[in-house]
């Protein structure tokens, strides 16, 4: 049986397809529009225009592309086709980039998919997806879980790995989950019970926090899957491990069953790769470390998810 393993990048609130990095020799782009163009530039080169051939049902094409572009898609009227996304929280924020390995990839509705999202996930076809969840910074909570939850029903990730995913430290405590503090607005516990109220799709999921985000929020890590965690843990991979300290740093881990195997998944969030007080590479190193001493032979491939800032 052929497998392949796709990794997602979702930003929320960012679903805009311009300057999104693609390894696909082929892309397929749902639009409406009566012509489409591709806008595309390999690195180091000017952008280049190439009309987009339409094939059926909404769907067009851009073949014999470089394996690496950064592009955006164009309407006949000559302006960016937005293609279903959104721009960032903040009107001057630029769009985020997109980075998806593959032969072939399909857009549509403001996501990218490694398979024909018209169709059901192909069998043996494993997905992963990681999402910094930007704490609680913007305005309108509501909207941005139901975007979040709405995306995540469409791309159907197996595993999905959060970051800035916090609750508050003043609001109820709700349960005990894996030896953890869960509140009632805890990120990882709202996500997945709006997937499985709304679209009946069930994770369970691994929580815990690094540090105290402006002086209010238990901010932390995640990962959430379909199938049974079988292990799980935390570590901080920072010099300082204080809570009251926002630069220390917890990653989580989880060993996740799955119907290829067994797989090692890390969610983290990194510090700053200049920061003479909290370096990077120590962190990276002390993870790195961690991960080569959970190496066993039924471990069929390890995923280290996240911000790495």
């Amino acid at each position: 049986m052929l497998i392949r393993i796709i990794l997602f990048t979702l930003l929320s609130g960012s679903f805009i397809f311009n300057g999104l990095v693609v390894n696909a020799a082929k892309i397929h782009v749902y639009s409406t529009a009566n012509q489409l163009y591709i806008n595309y530039q390999e690195p180091g080169q000017f952008y280049r225009a190439q009309k987009m051939e339409k094939e059926i049902n909404g769907w067009w094409d851009a073949d014999e592309l470089p394996d690496s572009v950064r592009f955006n898609v164009l309407d006949d009227s000559g302006h960016t086709d937005s293609l279903g996304g959104t721009l960032g929280e903040y009107p001057t924020d630029p769009s985020e980039d997109y980075s998806l390995n593959g032969q072939e990839t399909w857009l549509k509705d403001g996501l990218l998919y490694p398979y024909n999202p018209t169709f059901a996930k192909p069998a043996g076809v494993l997905t992963l997806l990681t999402l910094n969840m930007h704490t609680y910074q913007e305005k309108n909570q509501a909207d941005k879980f139901a975007a979040i939850a709405l995306a995540i029903s469409k791309l159907n990730p197996d595993v999905i790995c959060l970051q800035e995913c916090a609750q508050d430290k003043n609001s109820p405590f709700l349960k005990k989950h894996y030896g953890k503090d869960i509140r009632t607005d805890n990120m990882a516990e709202i996500l997945t019970t709006l997937l499985s109220g709304n679209y009946a799709v069930n994770y369970d999921y691994y929580w815990d926090w690094s540090h105290y985000g402006w002086d209010r929020w238990e901010d932390g890590v995640a990962i959430l899957s379909k199938t049974p965690l079988v292990k799980y843990a935390s570590r901080y991979v920072s010099h300082n491990a204080e809570k009251t300290f926002w630069k220390s740093r917890n990653i989580v881990y989880a060993e996740v069953a799955t119907p290829i195997g067994a797989l090692n998944v890390f969610s983290a969030h990194l510090g700053w790769w200049t920061d003479a007080e909290e370096p990077y590479k120590f962190q990276i190193d002390n993870l790195l470390t961690w991960e080569r001493s959970l190496q066993t032979k039924k471990i069929t491939a390890t995923f280290m998810c996240g911000d790495v800032s």
